[in-house]
């Protein structure tokens, strides 16, 4: 693994145990939470242009469906490819907009009843980012190789 795959690895994984802090008590992890799902924007974007321009250029100078998917124009895994980037990058922005909001739950003196509800909800959209993002990981596999992706 590179050094980006594991600082996002890493990074995920404390978004996960500042939820679990949320749920626990810790009043104000919903902030660190939307820090690091905007830190997570940045590679989530790279795997959308990547999408984008693969989706849009479909298979290579070679389209005859001999060599698997990737050379077969109609496809279904070009716009799963594309459909899990944008799934992806729309969850995370919802984890930011999630994240900072159950923080400003767990600090407000009247709401800290639900704040770990709050914190709970807030992780649902990471989970989905997640899953979006190692489909598309699993979709692009083929192409590591062949363009350093």
């Amino acid at each position: 693994m590179d050094a980006e795959v594991v600082r996002v690895v890493m990074e995920i994984a404390a978004f996960f145990a500042l939820a679990a802090a949320g749920i626990s008590g810790f009043r104000f992890a919903g902030f660190g939470m939307g820090a690091l799902a905007v830190a997570l924007l940045v590679p989530a974007m790279d795997a959308r242009d990547y999408a984008e321009i693969l989706h849009l250029f479909r298979c290579d100078e070679s389209c005859d469906g001999s060599r698997g998917w990737y050379s077969t124009e109609d496809a279904w895994q070009w716009d799963g490819l594309w459909i899990a980037a944008v799934v992806g990058i729309v969850t995370l922005w919802i984890s930011v907009a999630l994240g900072v909001a159950a923080g400003v739950i767990g600090v407000l003196p009247r709401a800290r009843r639900i704040s770990r509800r709050a914190y709970f909800v807030a992780a649902v959209p990471m989970a989905v980012a997640v899953a979006s993002f190692g489909v598309f990981t699993l979709i692009v596999s083929p192409f590591g190789d062949r363009y350093g992706i």
